[in-house]
């Protein structure tokens, strides 16, 4: 390799700058730049270190992993194609490794096994990656059979892959007896063979999982009361995210179940269509719940008597302290009720009003309110 290969601020352009000759393998500059950085806790160096892995081969991944002393995570998000079956047979062998993440890559079918094989036996790994890794369904079946004898995983992120029915329900068995899990991911399936209703009934007996991402899947195979049921049975869920859903009118039941739950801090409905009866079940449930902290309505289309709503309930409501309402059809007459939460709401931190229909005399109103009340962070403008 000759000084100079690689563009500035681009991964390899620190190998570049330690002028590697035709003898010396980038495999090894990384390494020993790697285990330099880890032993001096230099965090920045190590980062880069690893980020430049993802653009050399297979075989110089492989020959890293198992030289390096120090190296505990491997990162190759984006750019792994190819043998990965070899990868994951060096990172196994190493029996070091806390964090694997291979998302944006191409796993197949013999990769997938791979994969499967190491979660089931190790004893480190704490973080697995996998998320728009072409992942089809029985692989993730593979590796959901995997996680049943698995004791050391705590986040597990398989969204948008190929998981259809067999796939969701090896995950499914695995919830209901894995002990180590609390943050699973599983959104953008959108697959109708996408059997929603097996996660939801593993967390009856799940005492562990406290991050939950279903967003962007089908739900044909809930039933109204299962959402309700999710929410007054399960004690330790505390994030929950059913975006995009097409919800309809389970989002009642949610609400429903939401009134006893005590657990949930952060809850993510956005992309759900609302009407104005499912706003006033979500205004009471915000009067009655004590733990929830976020809310996202994101394009809800809740319009003015929902945002009403709302905002009726957060006058008294003392714990909720983000608010999207962004994208959801409000015009004047529910800014307005929103400008006077602005002015009296104490615990409120955070409000997205931004892409509604709001003339300038509406944002005046929010504009006067935020005078009155400058320690919430208004959001008017989409990013």
């Amino acid at each position: 390799m000759k000084q100079g290969t690689c563009h500035k601020g681009h991964p390899l352009s620190l190998i570049d700058s330690f002028l590697i000759s035709d003898y010396t393998s980038i495999s090894r500059v990384i390494t020993v730049l790697y285990d330099y950085a880890k032993k001096r806790k230099n965090i920045k160096l190590a980062k880069k270190a690893s980020e430049a892995l993802q653009y050399t081969s297979i075989k110089n991944i492989i020959s890293v992993v198992k030289s390096s002393t120090t190296m505990t995570e491997l990162r190759l998000k984006r750019y792994l194609k190819g043998d990965v079956a070899a990868v994951i047979s060096a990172v196994r062998a190493s029996e070091k490794f806390t964090i694997l993440d291979l998302q944006y890559g191409k796993v197949d079918s013999k990769g997938a096994e791979a994969i499967a094989k190491f979660l089931k036996n190790s004893e480190t790994l704490r973080t697995l990656i996998l998320e728009n890794s072409e992942i089809d369904d029985a692989g993730i079946s593979s590796i959901g059979n995997a996680l049943i004898e698995n004791k050391s995983l705590t986040t597990l992120k398989l969204g948008y892959n190929k998981i259809y029915f067999k796939g969701t329900l090896a995950i499914a068995r695995a919830i209901s007896v894995n002990k180590t899990l609390e943050h699973l991911g599983l959104e953008g399936c959108s697959s109708p063979r996408f059997n929603m209703k097996s996660i939801i009934d593993a967390l009856k007996t799940n005492k562990t999982l406290k991050v939950l991402n279903l967003a962007n899947n089908r739900t044909e195979y809930t039933s109204i009361g299962d959402f309700k049921m999710l929410l007054t049975t399960n004690r330790t869920l505390v994030e929950l995210n059913l975006g995009y859903c097409a919800l309809s009118v389970a989002t009642n039941n949610l609400f429903n179940g939401l009134m006893a739950n005590k657990t949930i801090r952060i809850l993510g409905i956005e992309g759900n269509i609302i009407r104005c009866k499912q706003a006033k079940i979500i205004s009471d449930a915000i009067n009655v719940n004590k733990s929830l902290k976020k809310l996202n309505l994101y394009k809800s289309s809740i319009g003015d008597k929902g945002a009403r709503y709302i905002a009726a309930a957060l006058k008294s409501n003392k714990s909720l302290t983000h608010l999207n309402l962004g994208l959801s059809k409000i015009r004047y007459d529910g800014v307005v009720a929103m400008a006077e939460v602005i002015e009296s709401n104490k615990t409120l931190e955070e409000l997205h009003i931004y892409s509604n229909t709001m003339e300038s005399e509406a944002l005046e109103v929010l504009k006067k309110a935020h005078e009155v009340n400058k320690t919430i962070r208004l959001f008017t403008k989409a990013y």
